[in-house]
């Protein structure tokens, strides 16, 4: 088949937008009989345990245990608040970080009560940030959900690998090595994968997630009642190996699934005492979070202070550097720091590079608060800061703070108004250029170019022969941006065979 042949159509936003909560929807719908048939498989198993041994279970729990499982919650929900700060600065948001937090609490303290855990989640993170839309919420939902599914793996599977009684060894081993592969994956991903996280979200992720998870597991241990004999070390695994059962679910508080996993794990514990601890731990971790997130939901967002953002649109003309002109091909953006201040700035995965020196003035405090800017930026998107092609002046205040620097060019200036081809030291050029003009070939200025297809065809041919256009700061071909330079065209019989 031809490829005249082959007909696309675009899908709109909004219908991609309606076709994603068509999916959530139905995921919701299996969830919930799903989590049915969990309770009905429960209700079998514990169908001979009576009340009475439930409530003298409840009285063997001290006041102190209770203190410390709500501690240990509170932990627990201080490293789920910061989840939504860490994906928030992933995607480059300016919402600012108290306000992420404490939309990120709310959220999961009442979804996870409720369930339904995308739709829930995305409609109170819309309630907790005015000025974000309902389809970014529920981007951010997504992420956050997925990042910690990613991260419970990473530390479940840790955990039952190191230590030496925990059971599924093996296949936790198996995934470990694979998780590992996927964190190598994030530290240097291809191009089509560059929306993964950096390895220093991916860090933080999985830091948050074992302070998370562990705590949560404490909790539970915490408040086990008399007549259970278990060391943290031994619930832990078979705790992570619940929770993510009940958190694949998708059911309201993973209620079923996890308490059937928790059974399977432990059996040699009495039932009766394992589920009073259950019940217990439901409560601090499930039923105070979600009644305290509903009150913070109710009450609504605080007002939001936006920081103002500087001008830059008179910088580019102060800046004494043609490489300023990398602006106008859309890799790069000219940043402000402060009254009159600025730099040219490029992202990488890992790092927020600052090109070339600060722009106008050139002072030592103009310099310090530009780098401090540029700082500040790359702490606010997760990543590390950078200079690139700095000046001596900027390297050395850069030095100061901490900056290791390292030379590795020597700048080459042309100046066109005393540069002669005269010289001794250019006999070469002067050959080069005698056989050229002896092949017919003429270098000729143009200030305006009616017919690109041919500079068009010089620059694919370059391309393709040279591994790609190196781009960052070598930049691209862009006719746009050449439309306002002067070019040089190199003719043969006619044809434009080379230009610069």
């Amino acid at each position: 088949m031809s490829k005249s042949n082959v007909s696309a159509r675009a899908i709109p936003a909004q219908d991609q937008q309606n076709v994603h909560w068509n999916r959530l929807l139905l995921r919701a719908a299996l969830s919930l009989v799903a989590s049915g048939g969990f309770l009905w498989l429960l209700s079998q198993r514990l169908a001979h345990i009576d009340l009475g041994s439930l409530i003298a279970g409840f009285e063997t729990v001290g006041w102190m245990s209770w203190g410390a499982a709500l501690g240990l919650t509170s932990l627990s929900f201080a490293a789920v608040g910061h989840y939504d700060v860490v994906m928030q600065r992933h995607f480059s948001s300016p919402v600012p970080e108290a306000a992420a937090r404490r939309a990120g609490i709310c959220a999961i303290a009442v979804s996870q009560t409720l369930g339904l855990g995308l739709i829930t989640g995305a409609i109170l993170r819309w309630r907790m940030l005015p000025g974000q839309s309902l389809w970014a919420c529920t981007r951010l939902t997504a992420t956050v959900a997925l990042s910690f599914l990613i991260g419970w793996a990473f530390v479940t599977a840790a955990t039952l690998s190191l230590l030496p009684e925990a059971p599924y060894r093996t296949p936790a081993l198996v995934a470990l090595g694979m998780l590992c592969g996927f964190a190598v994956l994030c530290l240097a991903p291809p191009r089509r994968l560059s929306a993964l996280p950096n390895g220093f979200t991916l860090g933080r992720l999985m830091l948050l997630t074992a302070v998370d998870t562990f705590a949560a597991a404490a909790a539970l241990w915490v408040l086990c009642p008399q007549g259970m004999e278990i060391s943290f070390l031994a619930m832990l695994p078979a705790f992570l190996l619940a929770f993510g059962a009940g958190l694949i679910s998708g059911a309201p508080g993973g209620v079923g699934p996890f308490e059937i996993a928790l059974l399977m794990l432990l059996p040699e514990q009495p039932e009766p005492a394992l589920l009073t601890a259950v019940l217990a731990w439901r409560a601090c971790y499930y039923a105070l979070p979600a009644i305290l997130g509903a009150v913070i939901a109710i009450r609504g967002a605080k007002p939001m202070r936006q920081v103002p953002k500087g001008r830059t649109d008179h910088l580019a003309q102060l800046s004494p550097r043609a490489e300023v002109g990398l602006l106008y091909q859309g890799e790069h953006r000219l940043v402000a720091f402060g009254s009159g201040q600025g730099m040219l700035v490029a992202r990488s995965h890992h790092a927020l590079i600052g090109l070339l020196d600060p722009i106008a003035p050139a002072t030592g405090t103009a310099i310090d608060a530009c780098l401090t800017g540029l700082e500040d930026q790359a702490k606010a998107q997760s990543c590390s800061s950078a200079l690139y092609k700095a000046g001596a002046r900027t390297a050395a205040r850069a030095r100061k703070r901490g900056y290791s620097c390292l030379r590795i060019a020597k700048e080459a200036i042309v100046m066109p108004g005393s540069y002669r081809l005269d010289a001794p030291n250019r006999a070469g050029l002067r050959r080069k250029l005698r056989r050229a003009a002896a092949t017919g070939v003429s270098v000729t200025p143009s200030v305006a170019i009616l017919d690109w297809s041919a500079l068009d065809s010089i620059a694919t041919d370059w391309s393709v022969a040279h591994g790609g256009e190196r781009g960052f700061s070598m930049g691209r071909y862009c006719p746009n941006y050449l439309a306002q330079q002067r070019l040089y065209i190199a003719w043969l019989q006619g044809q434009a065979i080379a230009f610069v």
